[in-house]
């Protein structure tokens, strides 16, 4: 293996980006219409390109290794002389060192399989191995997924995302001549939240919060119901604009554009490959708690795995599918010419896969209805009224410091975040308090630690001083957040009437939304100049 930085610099391709080391990477004949090569240069990418393909992390971690050693060690002319024999010498000792490149798989979901052991108090490795095989028949690999063509749910597949469009933001980074861009979540997505998009991206144990988890379903910031799916506007607001305060970035940049085709459904190809994500990872779950508490379902597994052939899968695929497979395989870098067919008819025989295919649909169903679970939020009468509105921040602040709506009890009474309540969110809770294990015990952690879990670092409440809202600034962000608390998280939805005869009524959530928006101006009026609004100590003090 060669490192991108390496053929990058000596092949005077321009950046890391430009090149993947993984087997999608563009062709020669691509690169060459683009970029003269030097013979001993081209030589060098022929060699690379015909013995093997790298994993892109282990590309870039090459990368930033050679990008900072090679530098210091040749200096000037001779660097750029001796560079290419250096680069050429590392293509032969990394690829015997490492071998050639393997098509990655789906991680399986040991987190999960380690608490529902823990719940039944028995091993589920044979569960776990039924499982896995299904859902990896099923759903493909991070290449080439699949999308399980049910006639049942044609319907809400259509309505939910376009399967021809996964081929997009799935597979390695590359782009053809027509600068049409692939693998988008590997580009943009995966440093963080993984290749399996289980939120265990190189970079996540460095982040505070860490990236989400998409395979539970449970999504923070939306305009759902709580317990229901977000909506696709919902999934592409938060990757347009990202999430203030936090390490997600935006990338309204590659939004889709109707007067540039080449940048053309980008976002949305992202947005359906978070849900083909989710829905994957939730019919993992779900199914390996079934079958670990269903002993004929498991039964059923093991009969569908002895008569399997070792090395191929159930899933029927006609002549012109195979076809296409069979030249996807051969050359992953041709899937900007021919897109590889990802809906898939699948076996439905045993047990097992019909309650793997009931799975499926009732997951699919939530996320086909999210449309229909959207929570409306009116603007009422009085908010753009300057003396009604300074009167409904009045009442909001007694609504606020008030035993109904009790935002205090976390947030603080000037709104800090410096409550007494301190609680782990339920991504934390899933592999641990539901395993019987005590986030804060540290020996305790250990085995769950070892199958892949984070360490679980305690949820912070919002410091709603600053103004920064992590699920979005409008006033109808903060009414949802108000009225149906925030999903995987101790944030409760408020009590409201008249379904408890104690609770806020209509207009008084809008006065605590009011109270809540206005924070920021009363706090930075109650402090000098020179004061620093975001620092604890000059604001904790101040009685808005």
């Amino acid at each position: 293996m060669l490192s991108c930085w390496f053929f990058a610099q000596t092949a005077g391709l321009g950046p890391v980006a430009e090149i993947d080391g993984s087997a999608g990477a563009q062709n020669p004949a691509n690169l060459g219409a683009k970029t003269p090569l030097h013979p001993f240069d081209f030589g060098q990418y022929l060699f690379k390109w015909a013995l093997c393909g790298v994993r892109p992390q282990f590309w870039r971690t090459l990368a930033l290794a050679e990008g900072w050693v090679m530098p210091r060690l040749l200096n000037g002319f001779r660097a750029k002389r001796l560079a290419p024999m250096f680069g050429f010498a590392a293509v032969a000792a990394l690829s015997v060192l490492s071998g050639c490149y393997s098509e990655p798989h789906f991680e399986p979901n040991a987190v999960f399989r380690f608490r529902v052991e823990a719940e039944t108090d028995q091993d589920q490795a044979k569960a776990a191995e039924a499982v896995n095989a299904l859902v990896a028949d099923w759903f493909g690999t991070p290449d080439r997924p699949q999308w399980p063509a049910i006639a049942e749910t044609t319907a809400a597949t259509d309505s939910l995302l376009q399967v021809e469009r996964l081929n997009r933001a799935a597979g390695p980074q590359r782009s053809d001549r027509e600068d049409n861009h692939y693998g988008l979540y590997r580009e943009l997505c995966s440093n963080c939240h993984g290749l399996t998009g289980n939120g265990r991206g190189p970079t996540a144990m460095f982040l505070d919060p860490y990236p989400r988890d998409f395979r539970p379903g449970w999504f923070k910031y939306k305009s759902t119901k709580r317990g229901s799916r977000p909506t696709r506007d919902d999934l592409y607001r938060l990757i347009k604009h990202g999430i203030p305060g936090t390490s997600m970035p935006a990338f309204a940049a590659i939004e889709s554009h109707e007067h540039d085709k080449k940048k053309n459904d980008d976002l949305d190809a992202v947005v359906d490959y978070v849900i083909y994500l989710s829905v994957r990872g939730e019919v993992e779950r779900l199914l390996l708690y079934e079958v670990a508490n269903d002993e004929g379902l498991l039964e059923g597994a093991r009969a569908r795995m002895s008569d399997q052939p070792a090395g191929s899968a159930t899933t029927e695929v006609s002549s012109s599918s195979q076809a296409t497979s069979t030249t996807e395989t051969s050359n992953v870098s041709t899937a900007s010419n021919a897109a590889p067919v990802v809906a898939q008819p699948v076996v439905i025989e045993s047990t097992f896969e019909i309650k793997a295919k009931e799975v499926f649909v009732d997951v699919l169903s939530k996320w086909a209805g999210s449309q229909e679970q959207v929570v409306n939020a009116q603007l009422p009468a009085w908010w753009n009224e300057p003396a009604e509105h300074a009167d409904a921040i009045a009442q909001g602040r007694a609504i606020y410091l008030g035993a109904t709506a009790a935002c205090a009890n976390c947030h603080g009474k000037s709104g800090g975040g410096n409550g007494l309540v301190r609680d782990y969110d339920d991504w934390a809770k899933d592999g641990t308090v539901r395993a019987g294990i005590e986030p804060a015990d540290r020996a305790a952690l250990k085995p769950y630690l070892a199958v892949g879990g984070l360490k679980p670092v305690p949820i912070s409440p919002r410091d709603l001083r600053l103004g920064i809202y992590r699920g979005g600034s409008e006033p109808a962000d903060i009414y949802r957040r108000i009225v149906q608390g925030i999903e995987g998280t101790p944030m409760p939805a408020v009590a409201l009437k008249p379904d408890n005869p104690q609770g806020l009524s209509e207009d008084e959530v809008w006065q605590l939304v009011a109270y809540v928006m206005n924070m920021k101006a009363e706090v930075a009026g109650a402090i000098p100049a020179e004061g620093d609004v975001a620092s604890r100590e000059n604001v904790d003090e101040v009685q808005p």
